[in-house]
């Protein structure tokens, strides 16, 4: 029984793992150039995802203002993002410009852009207190 008690001492000095009690969760952050509007305004960004550049997008959020934290995301996958200006569709939408228009409904939406969350790779933890003993 000792030398058991030897012998798993040993393998977890030669085999230690580096584990973190916080491992950092993926995400993306989507940012954009805020659009020029009228203030006060009720303007908002609609930000949309999809898994292939060709879409089909779905909406995830709708902010006042840049950016946007996507946390719904898995490591190594790749999500396509576009983002498009929203005033309310009433009379008064997001206020008047300077023709005296009023301004309302959605933009046409930006470039489409990409990011892939990295895949996190490490490698076990350096050896420490070896010793080698004669006999």
């Amino acid at each position: 029984m000792k030398n058991m008690k030897w012998l798993l001492f040993a393998a977890l000095l030669l085999f230690p793992f580096v584990t973190s009690e916080a491992q950092v969760a993926p995400q993306v952050t989507v940012s954009w150039s805020g659009a020029v509007v009228p203030t006060p305004s009720a303007l908002t960004y609609k930000v949309e995802r999809a898994m292939a550049q060709a879409g089909p997008f779905t909406q995830i959020g709708q902010p006042a203002a840049s950016p946007l934290l996507d946390t719904n995301v898995t490591r190594g996958t790749t999500y396509f993002y576009r983002v498009r200006s929203s005033c309310p569709a009433t009379a008064q939408g997001c206020g008047t410009n300077a023709q005296g228009q009023v301004v309302s409904g959605d933009s046409a939406f930006s470039t489409t852009v990409s990011a892939t969350p990295p895949i996190l790779v490490t490698t076990p933890g350096v050896p420490t207190n070896v010793q080698a003993v004669a006999q």
